[in-house]
């Protein structure tokens, strides 16, 4: 019976090497799942609010719908009276049936983007419904944060999980070139048992029945053939691979967030010119109605009052939704938000 001890020399650093390489990889794939969960959020958050848009749409359409009923019925209540001609009363309709076919493709896309917000958050659109109450809220109640900060580039490196994933990457490359370095160099291992030559248990733990011996082994590669150097030819490729990997990712990083902050002011401003043009057509048309009940202007000034209308409350609820879109862009690409200046 006896017991053998064996403990490698470090000589060369492959052993710190080889858990350096491990260490990152382990980071990598840690930040690597911070990605992937910081890319869900955003996509969820997207899903939502192309979900709000979608509804607001169908109910402006709706409304439309409503508007354009009253109108045929007057123009139908003048037709009959023989105040208008048949060709206005055709273009009532005509004008009341288009806008009331674009209800079926709206609600199709409201059930469409349910689901897809369904899967997003692991539920079946039934179950979202049922315990998701959106409520009366609309895009524009929806509160954004204030101001954007300024991030510096050294913050951005340390924020985006991506980035930290190519950099943990990176390392775990080169500390593998060392590890295929030493690799190639001869390693020496200590070696120590302790046991007992006892023919008989009542001898186990005397003195004269113990043995023990201490050994040094040197190990190393006589003729490999090439098969060291190659290896460490194939752990510096590697090393390269993913040095391009992270500068590409650096880049990408940079360019995002670049444009996320362009979508994001000049979506503001593009909500600001079009709340601007709804209000002045909404007037118009509230004005036009008036003088068309009252028999000063005829169906199709009141029909272009309408259509603008109709087209620039639905472009106003997309720049709505691009804005809202826009600030989940730049919290993901500021590697999740970023902190409001004191």
């Amino acid at each position: 019976m006896a017991g053998v001890l064996n403990y490698e020399l470090d000589l060369w650093g492959r052993l710190d090497r080889e858990r350096e390489a491990s260490e990152a990889l382990l980071e990598q794939s840690e930040f690597a799942r911070d990605a992937v969960r910081l890319n869900v959020i955003a996509d969820v958050v997207a899903t939502y609010f192309d979900l709000r848009n979608a509804e607001r749409q169908l109910r402006i359409t709706e409304e439309t719908v409503a508007s354009r009923e009253e109108t045929y019925r007057i123009e139908q209540i003048r037709f009959d009276s023989g105040e208008t001609g048949e060709l206005a009363l055709r273009q009532a309709q005509s004008e009341l049936e288009t806008t009331r076919a674009q209800l079926p493709g709206q609600k199709q896309r409201v059930r469409i983007l349910e689901g897809a917000l369904a899967i997003l958050v692991g539920m079946s659109p039934a179950e979202l419904m049922a315990e998701l109450d959106f409520g009366d809220t609309q895009l524009a109640d929806i509160v954004l944060p204030e101001g954007v900060p300024a991030v510096l580039p050294s913050s951005l490196l340390q924020r985006r999980p991506d980035i930290r994933s190519a950099e943990a990457g990176l390392i775990a490359a080169n500390a593998s070139i060392g590890v295929a370095e030493a690799s190639r160099l001869p390693t020496l291992n200590l070696g120590a048992f302790l046991g007992t030559a006892a023919g008989d248990s009542s001898d186990l733990f005397t003195t004269a029945a113990q043995t023990w011996g201490l050994s040094a082994t040197v190990m190393g590669p006589l003729f490999d053939f090439g098969r060291s150097r190659s290896r460490v030819d194939t752990a510096e490729a590697l090393a390269a691979q993913a040095e391009v990997q992270y500068r590409a990712t650096v880049n990408q990083a940079f360019n995002e967030v670049r444009n996320a902050l362009v979508t994001f002011e000049t979506s503001g401003e593009r909500i600001e010119a079009t709340l601007a043009q709804v209000e002045a057509l909404a007037r118009t048309l509230e004005l036009a109605e008036v003088r068309y009940r009252e028999g000063f202007v005829g169906f199709i000034e009141l029909l272009d009052a309408q259509r603008a209308l109709l087209s620039a409350e639905l472009a106003l609820s997309e720049a709505m939704r691009d804005r809202l879109t826009a600030t989940a862009t730049l919290f993901k690409a500021l590697g999740g938000g970023w902190e409001a200046d004191a």
